[in-house]
């Protein structure tokens, strides 16, 4: 009987209990949307969170890179400068080292220029005279004595002839080096002495015939020909030859 009474109770209420059933199954729906909702709005604040820290990122490398723009470009300039600075820097330079050799060249002119002016004809007679080999020295010792410069001068002026002889033979024996000092102080002294003694240095002329009687032949010369080089200057008074000048002959 009781099964019956429930059986028929339920038939009865059917239409009840079934909107009862889909309400209890309405509020399952609803408070699982309910809980999808909320997880949604938990997922979406994380979300919403990485954004603004995204964008918070962005905004600080934007800000970066604009600072390391400037900071570029602002080197870019200091290089230019620099560059500029330093062509400046080699334009000096080389004006530097224009002015340093002019300098350098004048001072050089005046040393020179202060050595002529202390290089007396005397001491320079001194010098040439010390350059000569010792052999040459003792050989012309009878006609220039060293005791001092002043002698020296003195005892060449003298011994004239005899320091010419000397060095034609220096000349005729190949002894070319002391016969070229020999010669230049033989020219400085025959300056002072030629307006003393009325002398004057032989006619000589290059490319006219070689004349035994007026000139004599160098070593190597030809025993004919014409005069090439005059090696030692002879001499005459009122036209009469005294000292042949020496020549070389081809």
């Amino acid at each position: 009987m009781k099964n019956k009474e429930f059986v028929s109770f339920v038939e009865e209420n059917r239409e009840q209990i079934a909107e009862t059933l889909e309400i209890d199954t309405l509020k399952e729906e609803l408070e699982t949307l309910k809980k999808e909702m909320e997880m949604l709005a938990i997922f979406k604040k994380f979300f919403q969170n990485d954004e603004d820290t995204n964008k918070s990122k962005i905004n600080e490398l934007k800000s970066k890179n604009k600072q390391l723009s400037q900071e570029v470009k602002n080197s870019k300039s200091m290089v230019v400068n620099l560059q500029q600075e330093h062509k400046q820097q080699i334009n000096e330079n080389k004006k530097l080292q224009t002015n340093y050799a002019t300098l350098t060249q004048e001072n050089q002119t005046l040393q020179q220029e202060l050595h002529k002016a202390k290089e007396t004809p005397l001491n320079k007679l001194q010098s040439l005279y010390s350059t000569l080999s010792s052999t040459t020295q003792s050989g012309i010792k009878n006609s220039l004595h060293s005791d001092d410069p002043l002698t020296l001068y003195a005892s060449g002026i003298l011994h004239i002839e005899p320091l010419w002889e000397y060095a034609k033979y220096l000349l005729l024996e190949g002894k070319t080096e002391d016969f070229v000092t020999l010669r230049e102080i033989f020219y400085m002294l025959f300056e002072s002495y030629k307006n003393v003694e009325d002398l004057e240095y032989q006619n000589v002329l290059l490319e006219e015939e070689f004349d035994s009687h007026i000139h004599i032949r160098d070593a190597n010369s030809e025993p004919a020909g014409t005069i090439q080089t005059i090696q030692l200057k002879g001499f005459c008074r009122d036209g009469e030859v005294i000292k042949k000048t020496v020549v070389s002959v081809a």
